[in-house]
């Protein structure tokens, strides 16, 4: 497996606004990378000391970073169907693990392709299969770990795909798009467990400046989120963040080899690039440590958002803002109408261009319930009730509850609200109950099918 190419990535300097805010991108090709549980906390660009993503932060740097950026459930399926969709899981019904995205959904592949665009996606994680309906409105839909043979590794998962192979991929399709409008999706299973970042990466970080303690911890609490350690062994808290952090970084250099490509072509002049993430990951925060998908800490919720779009100037935003805003935020930077796609997400154009904006977040995972409110947070058990207030201007890592009566109550009624609206919701579920031995193998593999 050859290494990437990590040089720095040159964009062009945004055209000058004029007579208003904002200009539509008319016709500009959509580019939208996801990376499989990236927490923005590893990020450089967020702040994370370790040298993670060069290659993020140097598009980061020409695009508008959104600080605060919140996934409305911390896994693939549910996160990534509300996402594609603008709308929270209960209103499309899905709310758990291998269950269809319902045919009525509108999703952006299908808006886009109404609109002209040719569309493609290449996706490294099965949770993202046809089987589930995520290719609704693609024109031509890659599974790629369904070319990935597991004996051609010594770690016994078969869903394993790692970046470099998609980029394989990717590239040839890349030929000959100049001046033909597209949308791509590109989501790279990196850095998804089990941490195993190919060589040089699985060494960068390991006995650094930044690499701990030696903090130790019994298997048990990791075994829940991470099958393949030894049992009874104990794990060394510090070299599991340190291989997080090589698959952080060898998806980082594939992003960077991938935009290194469009730019080459010349097609980053008339394209949107979005990166973010479908979900966090817990590290040894919050017990039970190295997962997602249980619990509504920050470490699991917050991911990246990366916004470049010609024409925008550079900008960190710091207002929280959720995954279910990016449709109508493309759709607002191509000048697409929003308001008859009845869209629950909004869009994020006027935080883009310095306008004030402000929104309540909120996020759900297996009854925990959690809203963003400025610099306050709180999470709501729906079965015993527990509520928990935070403020994350002044415990960024959720580790002292603070006590307000008062603002408990006002955000416990916003999450009552939310919820009730899911008790109400008339879109049921549909799981897939029949599948084949392919899918139900790389699920299992991922431990997708406890």
């Amino acid at each position: 497996m050859k290494k990437p190419a990590a040089a720095p990535v040159k964009t062009p300097s945004p055209a000058p606004q004029k007579n208003s805010p904002y200009t539509p991108c008319q016709g500009c090709n959509v580019i939208l990378i996801t990376i499989d549980a990236l927490a923005a906390g590893h990020v450089g660009a967020y702040g994370y000391p370790r040298n993670t993503t060069p290659n993020i932060d140097r598009i980061s740097r020409n695009g508008v970073l959104f600080k605060n950026a919140y996934t409305q459930w911390p896994m693939t399926s549910q996160s990534l169907a509300s996402m594609m969709s603008g709308r929270y899981p209960y209103e499309i019904g899905v709310m758990k693990l291998r269950t269809k995205v319902p045919d009525k959904t509108l999703m952006l592949a299908e808006i886009l392709k109404s609109e002209g665009y040719y569309t493609s996606g290449f996706v490294g994680n099965v949770n993202l299969a046809k089987s589930f309906e995520f290719d609704q409105g693609f024109d031509e839909y890659h599974e790629m770990w369904s070319e990935f043979d597991p004996k051609l590794t010594k770690f016994p998962i078969s869903s394993w795909y790692p970046a470099g192979k998609i980029n394989e991929e990717v590239m040839p399709w890349l030929k000959g798009r100049t001046g033909k409008r597209f949308f791509l999706w590109i989501h790279y299973i990196d850095p998804h467990q089990p941490y195993w970042p190919p060589a040089p990466f699985n060494n960068s970080f390991v006995g650094d400046k930044l690499y701990g303690d030696g903090k130790i911890i019994p298997w048990s609490k990791v075994l829940k989120f991470y099958p393949y350690l030894p049992r009874g062994k104990p794990v060394d808290v510090s070299y599991l963040i340190s291989q997080y952090d090589g698959e952080v970084a060898y998806a980082d250099s594939n992003v960077g080899e991938f935009l290194l490509e469009i730019e080459a072509q010349g097609l980053l002049k008339n394209s949107v690039v979005i990166i973010t993430a479908d979900h966090g990951e817990g590290m040894d925060e919050h017990d039970p440590y190295f997962g997602h998908g249980i619990g509504l800490y920050n470490s699991q919720l917050k991911v990246p958002l990366i916004i470049y779009s010609p024409g925008v100037e550079p900008r960190v935003v710091e207002t929280p803002v959720g995954l279910v805003d990016v449709v109508p935020t493309v759709l607002g930077i191509l000048g697409k109408n929003i308001a008859s796609k009845r869209l629950s997400g909004r869009s994020l154009i006027p935080a883009m261009v310095g306008q004030d904006f402000s929104e309540d977040v909120f996020s759900e995972s297996h009854g925990l319930y959690s809203v963003v409110e400025g610099d306050f947070k709180l999470i709501a058990s729906k079965k015993n009730k527990a509520k928990t207030l935070f403020n994350l201007q002044s415990d960024p890592a959720e580790l002292n509850p603070v006590v307000d009566n008062a603002l408990t109550e006002r955000l416990s009624k916003k999450i009552e609200a939310y919820s009730k609206k899911e008790k109400t919701s008339k879109i049921s579920s549909q799981p897939v109950k029949e599948m084949d031995e392919t899918i139900k193998g790389q699920l299992e593999a991922l431990g997708y099918m406890n």
